[in-house]
């Protein structure tokens, strides 16, 4: 028997081969790599200059080696460099001097390997589905009470004569109490005759993110469609535009409707042109930060965020903590109003402020945005015109300056400041001259100053992420006010309901406390020129675990200028059931309202499911609201092949809650349309012919469909993603050259991974020499196109993969005639429905090269 190719250590056929491959101890990536033998060596790896400059390497002052042919061994390339592969892991070891390297930040990768993608229609939805049920003897806990006018009254005061409540009279000298109850002239809680009828009230929401990819253009449109009983549709167009993004200059270019960045002044919709530098083009390290939305629910709830007016996002939830960190940025300000809808109906309201953190950026970097078009928005007539352009750079390590200028019609205004990076923390500060001119009135003119600071506090942990002031003189009007009161005052109407803020500050803080848990802390607080009193708004939290049992308590406050005020607290434990992998989870919640009214709340949650796919809650519920009475809900939720299903109930007395729900994503392209359970603005398309099942990995319930295709959203552009194929659940049929691929995508892009596979059928067979005797252990076996397809395992037993139906083998242990002999065979008939999980087994004659065929004889199938 030839053992020539075991003489070395670790031995490697000459060809190409996918490794993975690391530089240094960091993974580079995973692709073909040739492996060339010498005259008396094992193969080794050979790489081209375009290779090594992918990986990283220097190569300006690299000249090719001497030698036939562009691959070279390392050592030839790079003095000092050297390789180790390992070939049972498939790990390609490259060990390189740190000066032959290119000096780049972590993360980076070069602007010519991100991939533009394919070209493809793409449509994101979102919907949900709400009916409520209400008897009009419980409606008042709706705070739904309509004054003779017809409109809402407000809780707190007494109820005029002719009042009502869902078409109930509500009897002359009620009291609208602040905890939401109606007090009769008795002074005792009144409620219509307990024998009227239910109130139904049905809405739905349907958010759509629609988009077309053709060459370098990415077109996009995003709007929304809602309806409710006895309001009817109501379709808003969010956006619409057309995009590009430019490399060299490290841009993106916009044209249609989007709106402004908040960097410096106010965010405002408007419809033209944009072109504004990208830092998502930067290392994942340079870029900011993204706005978290943090509440607690106290039963199945409704949470819809709003942002200038425009409703976001809009999701149900269980009871308990919820946090929601993948709003997409659509800006870099504007304050996010957050509603969180009740089972009951009930509702609270908070906002989340959304300011931009010191304005630092890195020596020799610089930031800018040019805005051309007009304003649009419901709340405005007219249409003017907007011209905005602001630019930022980073003059040295520790001293940034920006500046900026906005106009629009009867509207300018100018900002000059600088960030500052100081040993006490980084600063920054500028001041704002604006003037409007107001039809019917004066100019009003004015200058507003901003100071802001963030910090980490090394010795304690504590970081103040965001602490801002900013104090305006009278006259001085924002972007948003002045377009407002321009427009007021065109109609002749009072420019005096326009608010003027006089004064804002707003800081956010964390403070770890080790082992003991952590505090965290929030608030604003802004005064206006024009309205007594003032906005005021804070929450502070404590969170910690004991073992496995985790708790957190919350406190909040809220209070505005017109004098409504609320105080919340809030109690929250966890405590997982058992160690297994879908253990579930007992958890609970207290709140408490000053108004007057508590909740008390007990649930189970959990998922299940091999890749928990399913996830499941159940929950008891008690409100003092409802005079203590308990209620129930119970959520489940699919992520299914082709969407993210939901549903959830709960009823209590005198009100029931049912909603359903399903979003995803469906991309048409070349190949058909494939769906995905989650939404994503970049995206991977991978194309695995034959490979039906086979799930993506770190992507619940994205599998390869029956056409070869599955859909992976949510990349980060313009980094390196690894995307991985897991084969379990394909057919044993499948043989797979790679498994694993790394891509960096443009924004918004629909990137292709083609993951090869070659068709076969898998067979073990057990196979004797020309005289019974066993074949030798480790010999080759090859198909007619002298192609391996297996080897001689103990036992002569041959394991093979990628045969024809039927067909000849060839098994060679040396170059000799007596070293080598044929098979024929003819695997067993399948049906086109049989199961292919399963290997065919066949016993069979090795005949020797020169002597007559002998059939192989199939035996029974067998599980692998």
């Amino acid at each position: 028997m030839d053992l020539s190719r075991f003489e070395h250590d670790d031995p490697v056929l000459p060809g190409a081969h996918r490794v993975d491959i690391y530089i240094n101890g960091d993974r580079i990536g995973n692709e073909q790599v040739q492996f060339r033998a010498g005259a008396s060596e094992r193969a080794r790896p050979c790489f081209s200059r375009e290779q090594l400059e992918r990986y990283g390497v220097d190569v300006s002052g690299l000249m090719a080696p001497s030698g036939q042919g562009a691959c070279h061994r390392i050592e030839q390339w790079v003095t000092d460099a050297a390789d180790s592969y390992d070939s049972a892991q498939f790990r390609l070891d490259l060990s390189m001097p740190q000066a032959a390297m290119v000096r780049t930040p972590r993360g980076y990768v070069a602007p010519q390997y991100w991939d533009r993608g394919i070209d493809a229609g793409v449509l994101g939805y979102s919907f949900n589905a709400f009916r409520m049920r209400n008897r009009v003897g419980d409606a008042w806990q709706d705070n739904r009470v309509l004054g003779p006018d017809g409109n809402a009254l407000s809780v707190g005061g007494a109820i005029p004569a002719g009042s009502t409540i869902h078409g109930a009279i509500i009897p002359g000298g009620s009291v609208f109490n602040a905890d939401g109850r109606i007090l009769g002239p008795d002074g005792k809680p009144w409620m219509p005759p307990s024998g009227a009828r239910r109130l139904v009230q049905d809405s739905a929401y349907l958010g759509l993110n629609a988009g077309l990819n053709i060459g370098d253009w990415q077109i996009r449109h995003e709007s929304s469609l809602t309806w409710q009983t006895g309001a009817g549709r109501h379709w808003q167009d969010i956006a619409s535009y057309a995009r590009r993004s430019f490399a060299g200059i490290r841009s993106q270019l916009i044209v249609g409707d989007t709106s402004t960045s908040g960097e410096m002044f106010d965010t405002v919709a408007f419809r033209g042109v944009r072109l504004a530098s990208d830092d998502r083009m930067l290392p994942g390290s340079l870029r900011g930060y993204a706005p978290v939305v943090r509440g607690v629910a106290s039963s199945n709830a409704r949470v819809s965020v709003r942002q200038n007016g425009y409703l976001i996002y809009r999701v149900a939830v269980a009871p308990g903590p919820f946090e929601i960190n993948d709003l997409y940025p659509s800006s870099y300000g504007g304050d996010l109003q957050v509603t969180v809808t009740e089972a009951d109906g009930s509702e609270h309201r908070f906002a989340v402020p959304y300011s931009s953190v010191a304005q630092l950026l890195r020596q020799g970097f610089s930031r800018y945005s040019v805005t051309a078009g007009y304003v649009r928005g419901d709340y405005l007539r007219g249409r003017p015109y907007l011209l905005q352009g602001i630019y930022q750079h980073g003059v040295t390590n520790l001293v940034t300056g920006y500046g900026g200028m906005v106009a629009s019609q009867g509207y300018a205004a100018l900002q000059v400041g600088g960030g500052f990076n100081t040993r006490i923390g980084a600063f920054s500060a500028d001041l704002t001259h604006a003037r409007a001119r107001l039809p019917g009135t004066r100019d009003s003119r004015g200058k507003s100053f901003k100071l802001g600071y963030s910090r980490l506090l090394a010795g304690t942990g504590t970081s103040f992420l965001v602490a801002a002031y900013r104090y305006s003189t009278s006259g001085y009007l924002g972007l948003q006010e002045a377009l407002l009161s321009r427009d007021l005052a065109r109609r002749g109407l009072g420019i005096d309901a326009v608010r003027r803020q006089r004064s804002r500050f707003e800081a956010t803080m964390n403070q770890p406390l080790g082992r003991a848990g952590a505090f965290y802390a929030s608030g604003s607080l802004s005064r206006y020129w024009n309205a007594s009193g003032s906005d005021v708004q804070y929450q502070a939290g404590y969170t910690s675990h004991v073992g496995h049992l985790g708790f957190s308590a919350t406190v909040s406050r809220t209070r505005d200028a017109f004098g409504m005020r609320e105080t919340q607290y809030f109690v929250h434990f966890s405590l997982p059931l058992g160690h297994a992998a879908h253990a579930p989870t007992l958890s609970g919640t207290f709140a408490h309202s000053d108004r007057g009214y508590s909740t008390r709340e007990l649930g189970l949650s959990g998922n299940a499911g091999r890749e928990g796919e399913f996830s499941y809650g159940v929950a008891a519920n008690n409100d003092s609201r409802g005079g203590g009475s308990g209620s129930g809900s119970a959520s489940l939720q699919y992520l299914s092949p082709y969407s993210t299903l939901s549903a959830s109930y709960a009823q209590g007395a005198g009100y029931s809650q049912a909603s359903l729900g399903a979003n995803g994503v469906l991309l048409v392209h070349g190949g058909g349309v494939t769906f995905s359970p989650q939404q994503g603005r970049t995206m991977a398309l991978i194309e695995a012919r034959g490979a039906k099942g086979a799930q993506v990995s770190n992507y619940a319930g994205v599998h390869v469909d029956g056409r070869g295709y599955a859909l992976v959203a949510n990349l980060i552009p313009y980094q390196q993603n690894t995307v991985q194929l897991d084969p379990y659940g394909t057919s044993t049929d499948v043989q797979w050259q790679n498994t694993s691929q790394q891509v960096a995508p443009y924004a918004g892009a629909v990137v292709k991974l083609v993951f090869r596979t070659t068709l076969g059928r898998s067979a073990l067979m057990e196979a004797r020499g020309p005289y019974g005797d066993p074949l030798p252990f480790g010999a080759d076996v090859l198909d007619e196109q002298g192609q391996t397809v297996g080897v001689v395992g103990q036992a002569s037993r041959l394991f093979l993969r990628g045969l024809a139906d039927s067909g000849t083998l060839h098994v060679k242990w040396g170059d000799q005639p007596d070293q080598q002999c044929r098979i024929d065979y003819a695997l067993p008939s399948r049906g086109k429905s049989s199961r292919r999980s399963y290997y065919d087994t066949l016993s069979a004659v090795c005949r020797s090269a020169g002597g007559a065929a002998a059939a192989s004889l199939p035996a029974e199938e067998e599980a692998p």
